[in-house]
């Protein structure tokens, strides 16, 4: 059996990711690179979380979209340390899984 934080890390956290990049290069135009370096990722992955290679799967509520704009303007404003980040993303998968238990569940 798989823990939750398995299955979320596999199905959410990359689509997290991609929306805070997203808000990183839309609202604060950031370059790939820049918010790849600022994600702790490569410009790659960065890459294709844009083209939803990676990520596409998830539903946000207007609460998950506003954790991850507010976790876009703590890095944009670095006010986020690596860990914080780290604690963040955490803390709005934990927020996920709570408003969307049965999306934990994808394959």
């Amino acid at each position: 059996m798989r823990q939750p934080c398995e299955l979320m890390t596999r199905a959410y956290v990359p689509a997290i990711r991609a929306s805070i990049a997203k808000i990183l290069m839309e609202k604060y135009n950031y370059t790939q690179t820049s918010a790849a370096k600022k994600l702790g990722l490569t410009q790659s992955a960065m890459s294709r979380y844009l083209r939803d290679q990676r990520g596409e799967n998830a539903t946000f509520t207007p609460e998950i979209r506003a954790l991850g704009e507010s976790i876009a303007k703590g890095i944009h404003e670095d006010a986020l340390t690596h860990n914080e980040l780290q604690q963040k993303i955490c803390q709005t998968c934990y927020a996920y899984q709570k408003e969307m238990p049965c999306q934990c569940h994808i394959p």
